[in-house]
């Protein structure tokens, strides 16, 4: 029997049972952040480097059972308006600065912690993970002819279209002459990032690191050194 095809009013009926974020949610998100401030001696906006979904909520959740501190995710003009952006409309001396800080996949996070403590917690949180595009390979890695490969067929077929040398013999993928897959230093590309992760070869990491803090009515700029203390 042929599979009954979603027409475009189920579509729209399940698009508006997904919620969107309303004006009084993000003027929410401010008041949040600007009434949690006062209680915590540092403002931290923090960076991710292959910041993966999973890794970050760890992190956050890691970060919400010590209950010394306090993580604030969204989009980056909202947390920019609850830090301030002058003088006029900042809650703290100098804590508009740390709106210079914000970009990229960065959070907020309020903290008792100092920063030495903060980056002692963060090297125990890296991992490693599979590259992205754009990122450069860290060993050469290389497939000898002959090479058996555990794929199933849709992944087979992929590989023909990627223009990996391979054949199926009684449903076994073999790499039918040598190949180079990245070498050392190479920029990778999409179709080296998705070879990588079917061979299982992480190449990457997560990390995460400070970009500015605000402590004491004082802004740090950490952007010239991940671990430059002051």
């Amino acid at each position: 029997m042929p599979q009954k095809r979603r027409n475009n009013d189920d579509v729209r009926v399940v698009l508006k049972k997904i919620p969107k974020r309303t004006k009084e949610d993000k003027v929410e998100l401010v008041q949040r952040i600007r009434q949690a401030i006062p209680n915590f001696d540092y403002v931290y906006v923090l960076g991710f480097q292959n910041g993966a979904n999973a890794l970050i909520k760890a992190a956050r959740k890691r970060w919400k059972d010590e209950g010394n501190n306090r993580s604030f995710f969204g989009k980056q003009k909202i947390l920019a308006l609850a830090l301030g952006k002058s003088e006029e409309d900042e809650l703290l001396p100098e804590l508009h600065k740390l709106t210079a800080s914000l970009g990229g996949d960065s959070c907020l996070l309020l903290s008792t912690s100092p920063k030495h403590v903060l980056l002692e917690q963060f090297d125990s949180l890296v991992q490693t993970t599979f590259a992205r595009p754009g990122e450069i390979a860290t060993e050469d890695v290389k497939l000898d002819e002959g090479l058996q490969l555990n794929f199933s067929n849709p992944v087979y077929i992929l590989l023909h279209k990627m223009g990996w040398p391979v054949k199926k013999e009684q449903g076994v993928v073999q790499l039918t002459q040598n190949f180079d897959v990245c070498s050392r230093g190479d920029v990778l590309t999409p179709e080296k990032c998705k070879a990588l992760k079917l061979l299982g070869k992480k190449m990457s990491e997560f990390r995460i690191f400070i970009k500015g803090y605000w402590h004491a009515n004082k802004f740090y700029d950490e952007s010239r050194g991940l671990r430059n203390d002051k």
